[in-house]
């Protein structure tokens, strides 16, 4: 039997973030720039009084309102790429 790591830190988030800013992509870029999740093990989820899931759920709520200002910086940023190309024509 293998043990796995489930550790995720930022070094696996940098790497994809380096390839897609190298690339050019400034959205991607954003997209990979956010904190790691820290992993909570099954036992927190059986206790009664279990402060790390609540943290958690706070975490993932404001890692959701990350995600979904920059979909609308990057929506916000086509519209105006679509008008200045409407414009040079």
């Amino acid at each position: 039997m293998s043990v796995r790591s489930i550790r995720v830190d930022y070094r696996t988030l940098q790497a994809p973030k380096e390839e897609v800013e190298k690339n050019g992509d400034n959205f991607l870029a954003r997209f990979f720039s956010r904190v790691p999740e820290e992993y909570v093990g099954s036992i927190y989820c059986k206790e009664d009084d279990a402060p790390k899931i609540e943290q958690l759920k706070e975490f993932r709520d404001l890692r959701n309102q990350h995600f979904d200002l920059v979909m609308k910086l990057y929506a916000i940023a086509k519209a105006k790429d679509e008008l200045e190309t409407k414009d040079a024509v």
